[in-house]
C-alpha cells in the first residue's frame, strides 16, 4: 500500500517496490481510447458487427451475433459466445453456450468481446492500438521508459482470428514482465484527464479520475505492464 500527497510518500506499507500483478485493466484504458476517438467522430458505438464486417474462424458468427453493437462489446454484453485467444479456465467452463443469449441481455466477462475491440479500433482509426495509447494516454501522464516496440500480437489461430497478446518472460510465472513506465510529474491534485479524452476536471484537493470507465486513478510511481491488446496493471 502507498498513499501520496502532492506528488509525496507520506505513507507506504509492505514492499512498494516489488511489482504486483492486477489483471483485467485494459478494459478501462481500451475504454478510454474509445471515448477519445468517439469523441472526434472516428467510431460510432452503435455500429453492429455485420456493420464492421467482423466475423471469426469457423464456426463464424450467427446471424444473431452479427447484431451485437460495439457498445455491448465495451460492457461484456455482446452475447458472442466464440473461443478467443488468451482465455483463462474459468472464463471457458463459465462461457454460455453459443446462442445462449441475445446481445445486450447478458453480462459475460469474457476475452472475446475485448480481443475485437482490438480489432474494431484499429479497423475504424486508422491506428495501431499502442501507438494511440502512447500518444493520447501514456505521452499525456508524462509517463517514462515507455516504447510500442515492446509489444507484440498474440495469436491462437485455432481459437480466433482477434489476438490477444503477452509479453513472455522466463523469470516470470505468469509470463508477464514490467516495462516499469513511471509516472513522474503528475500529483494526484492535478488532473490530466480532461486531456487524456475523459472530460473530468479538477482542482487542488478534488480526486481526478484518468479513465472514467473503471474508476482508475493513476498518480505518480505507478508501474504499468502492457501487452497488446491484453495488458495489466501494477503498483508499485
Amino acid at each position: 500500500m502507498i498513499a501520496l500527497y502532492d506528488g509525496k510518500v507520506f505513507f507506504s506499507r509492505g514492499n512498494i517496490h516489488k511489482n504486483y500483478e492486477v489483471h483485467s485493466i485494459r478494459e478501462a484504458f481500451l475504454s478510454a481510447l474509445y471515448g477519445i476517438h468517439f469523441t472526434r467522430g472516428n467510431i460510432d458505438l452503435n455500429a453492429t458487427l455485420e456493420d464492421l464486417n467482423i466475423d471469426d474462424i469457423t464456426p463464424g458468427l450467427t446471424i444473431s451475433e452479427k447484431q451485437a453493437r460495439v457498445d455491448h462489446l465495451l460492457t461484456s454484453r455482446s452475447g458472442v459466445y466464440h473461443q478467443a485467444a488468451d482465455e483463462d479456465q474459468t472464463m471457458i467452463d463459465e462461457r454460455p453456450a453459443r446462442g445462449s443469449y441475445a446481445p445486450d441481455t447478458f453480462f459475460y466477462y469474457n476475452n472475446w468481446d475485448v480481443n475485437a475491440l482490438g480489432t474494431i479500433f484499429e479497423q475504424e482509426t486508422g491506428e495501431e492500438i499502442f501507438s494511440a495509447f502512447k500518444k493520447e494516454i501514456a505521452d499525456v501522464l508524462e509517463m517514462v521508459d515507455f516504447s510500442s516496440d515492446n509489444f507484440y500480437y498474440h495469436y491462437e489461430w485455432n481459437k480466433s482470428m482477434h489476438p490477444a497478446g503477452k509479453l513472455p518472460d522466463p523469470s516470470l510465472n505468469y509470463g508477464f514482465v514490467a516495462v516499469n513506465f513511471t509516472l513522474t510529474t503528475w500529483p494526484c491534485t492535478t488532473s490530466r484527464s480532461s486531456s487524456a479524452g475523459t472530460g473530468v476536471n479538477s482542482s487542488p484537493g478534488q480526486h481526478a479520475m484518468a479513465f472514467s470507465s473503471c474508476g482508475v486513478r493513476m498518480c505518480r510511481d505507478t508501474t504499468i505492464i502492457l501487452t497488446k491488446p491484453t495488458f495489466f496493471i501494477v503498483f508499485q
